[in-house]
């Protein structure tokens, strides 16, 4: 029987063959083997449930004392970024703020999965500006974010909410912005 175990794994041990198939799974599962679009999705709620300071930090006290005292207001009355991001009303500066915000998530990622769900939000903030306000808040070339908002638009783990935000604006981007 062993001869037979040898021809089938071409000689391989069982350590090696179970070797080959982790690296086979390695793009598709990561920490605590559940699946990287899980996580993506699962961190993408936790962003979107949580509420963005109104002010960045300034230098001077006032100004300090202020943003922490909007800071600490949002936290605690503020709307969700996911709420704002499909609100029809959501204020021009406000989604500047989140893609600042995201801009910064961004920046700090320590993992891929944390700068998808970063981009994602990103995207997004610019997406709502420019068909709620016909606001541009990117320098991204209009081609650029047309592709992007179509990949974004495809991805299995982002909510219909927000797919259909990209989608839309993709389409308002087609019919407005020809580049």
């Amino acid at each position: 029987m062993i001869e037979r175990e040898e021809t089938t794994t071409f000689g391989l041990d069982s350590d090696k063959v179970a070797g080959l198939l982790e690296i086979g799974t390695e793009g598709k599962r990561s920490e605590g083997g559940r699946d990287a679009d899980e996580l993506k999705a699962e961190l993408l709620r936790d962003r979107l449930a949580e509420t963005v300071a109104l002010y960045e930090t300034h230098t001077d006290d006032v100004s300090r004392k202020r943003a922490r005292m909007s800071q600490v207001i949002g936290d605690l009355g503020g709307e969700p970024i996911g709420t704002l991001l499909s609100s029809a009303g959501a204020d021009l500066c406000i989604l500047r703020r989140i893609k600042n915000h995201a801009r910064k998530l961004s920046v700090s990622a320590t993992s891929k999965v944390e700068r998808h769900v970063a981009s994602t939000i990103y995207y997004a903030a610019i997406s709502a500006a420019l068909l709620v306000h016909d606001a541009r808040i990117t320098t991204l070339p209009y081609a650029d974010l047309g592709r992007s908002l179509r990949r974004l638009a495809n991805e299995p783990w982002i909510p219909h909410s927000l797919t259909g935000l990209f989608r839309k604006t993709g389409t308002f981007i087609e019919a407005h912005h020809k580049s």
